[in-house]
């Protein structure tokens, strides 16, 4: 009993603290309640700091007047590449669609063994009845 009696103040004990939080009253008890990645953690604030520290040092390098030349080229042949990699996708999904489609209308045109499935002869006279077997005419 006395182990249900501590669960139920602990319970009562988080539930008002986070209450005093949401609320804005500082209890010195929020980081129970924030996840790893929240600023007012100390993990957090390191993680900020250490962002901070390399802006700084991005936009120190960016002074640099050669520096800033590479690094603007290099931004714009990323975005050259990416603009050309997503053609690519484009064209591809766009012609897997037409093979897609190709399939398709080949299966409905297909001959019909008694049992209704599809039925192909290939130039080299094997038959196929499914897609995963291959025999010979007769």
């Amino acid at each position: 009993m006395k182990d249900l009696n501590d669960l139920d103040a602990t319970r009562k004990r988080d539930f008002d603290d986070l209450q005093h939080e949401i609320s804005g009253i500082d209890n010195g008890r929020m980081k129970r309640f924030l996840n790893a990645s929240d600023e007012r953690t100390p993990e957090g604030k390191r993680r900020k700091r250490e962002l901070e520290r390399v802006r700084q040092r991005l936009a120190d390098l960016l002074l640099d007047p050669v520096y800033a030349r590479m690094h603007h080229h290099l931004g714009d042949r990323l975005s050259r590449a990416e603009t050309e990699a997503d053609s690519a996708l484009g064209a591809l999904r766009s012609q897997l669609a037409e093979v897609e489609q190709a399939l398709s209308d080949m299966g409905d045109r297909a001959a019909r063994d008694p049992s209704g499935k599809p039925v192909f002869r290939y130039a080299d006279e094997k038959l196929t009845l499914d897609h995963n077997k291959l025999g010979h005419c007769e």
